[in-house]
């Protein structure tokens, strides 16, 4: 392993982390949209980090055939040539301005995303992520404290949807907070921060999403002592919740939220994804897409959009990650990006043997969840950690590892 004093951005992995963060954060800042050169500008910026990333990924490949199962690097495998496919459909049938193809995150970039699955081959980069997310919160709490207080009516929102962006990373590294007492105020103190920014923006995923997480961190103390660990064999069951709310939906002929709201009338339960569904599929079905998709540029029409005039009625893109992925690379990338979310979650849960491993099972396996309602495929922060950290999940070094042993590597 490499030696833990190198500089942190010496490390190409937070070189990475680092663009793709500054990208988010200046086109969240100036709400660019269409063509112009200073959106252009930005996207170099993913540009330069897709390169690094891949060369990271060629460099540690002798490190990827002996540390991740041969059923895993198979599954990645299929994936990547997938993923290339597409990318090549939706160059020949290029139907939209280069520009939009090589510059937009739901298009040619989030079919790279996966790429970002290498940097988890070198384990110290546990630790570069967590001292990288200490530096930017020391030198983003001050902006967010005070916009906060200077109060008026555009800028602190655009604050706090940074405020989500820049200190996103907590939500993923939570289960490290185990290990110290010191590093778990850290990180409440973060997570506290985001839980704030999501209920002021009224981004419900989010919440759900911290309140799940309290639960696992939770969880995890409570399993370090000893308590509860006999549910540990049953949580993947997890992994059902959404189909049992499709069939509840189906079998009613209404969508459970609406339900939900009708009898509780709160309009946190609001439906806003079954329209979603019902266009995508349809679009896909008509096309005759369902299996293989539209490919990297793929769009659909959206009834809902054209008539009431929120976004344009064809679409690049959708909110929901599983149609996200059904539409760029259809039921086949559907069964392989849940294949590989799945068997990631399980190998960290029950063929660890540290907690800092199970915890990212676990969050995994909310993740599969959460994409049925959120977290579309793109080239976004969240999108590049979640495959670091299904690599971690694949990684038998760090799955073999106690958890006295995480802690004399210093890795976390």
């Amino acid at each position: 392993m490499r030696d833990m004093r190198t500089p942190l951005f010496s490390s190409i992995f937070v070189v990475s982390l680092f663009l793709v963060l500054l990208y988010e954060t200046l086109m969240l800042s100036t709400s660019l949209t269409g063509q112009s050169f200073q959106k252009i500008l930005l996207t170099s910026l993913l540009w330069v980090a897709i390169p690094l990333t891949l060369l990271n990924l060629v460099k540690k490949f002798k490190i990827f055939r002996t540390d991740f199962p041969k059923p895993c690097r198979r599954l990645l495998y299929i994936l990547f040539i997938w993923h290339i496919f597409n990318i090549i459909r939706g160059l020949i049938d290029l139907e939209v301005p280069i520009s939009t193809a090589f510059g937009n995150i739901y298009n040619i970039l989030g079919l790279l995303t996966p790429l970002a699955i290498g940097y988890a081959l070198n384990l110290n980069n546990i630790n570069k992520l967590f001292q990288f997310l200490m530096l930017i919160s020391v030198v983003y709490l001050p902006i967010f404290a005070l916009s906060l207080m200077i109060g008026g009516e555009e800028g602190p929102y655009k604050v706090l949807e940074n405020a989500v962006v820049c200190l996103w990373p907590v939500l993923f590294i939570w289960p490290v907070g185990i290990y110290s007492i010191g590093r778990n105020i850290k990180i409440l103190l973060l997570a506290l921060i985001i839980f704030s920014a999501a209920l002021l923006t009224g981004d419900r995923t989010l919440l759900l999403r911290i309140i799940l997480l309290a639960v696992t961190v939770s969880f995890l103390v409570l399993l370090r002592i000893g308590i509860f660990n006999w549910i540990r064999k049953y949580l993947f069951v997890l992994a059902l919740i959404p189909f049992y709310l499709f069939g509840l939906s189906v079998s009613s002929g209404e969508s459970v939220f609406n339900q939900n709201q009708r009898t509780s009338g709160d309009d946190l339960l609001h439906d806003t994804r079954t329209f979603l569904y019902v266009e995508v599929l349809n679009d896909l079905k008509d096309s005759k897409s369902l299996w293989i998709g539209k490919g990297a540029m793929g769009t659909y029409f959206s009834d809902f959009f054209h008539s009431t005039g929120g976004d344009i009625d064809t679409r690049n893109h959708v909110e929901v990650g599983v149609l996200s992925i059904m539409l760029k690379t259809g039921i086949i990338g559907l069964f392989l990006h849940a294949g590989i979310l799945l068997f990631a979650a399980y190998l960290g849960m029950y063929k660890s043997k540290n907690l800092f491993s199970f915890g990212i099972g676990l969050i995994l396996l909310q993740y599969f969840d959460l994409q049925f309602i959120k977290y579309p495929m793109a080239f976004t922060l969240d999108n590049f950690l979640l495959w670091f950290f299904i690599g971690l999940s694949f990684s038998k070094e760090l799955r073999q590892m106690s958890d006295l042993d995480i802690l004399k590597k210093k890795l976390l």
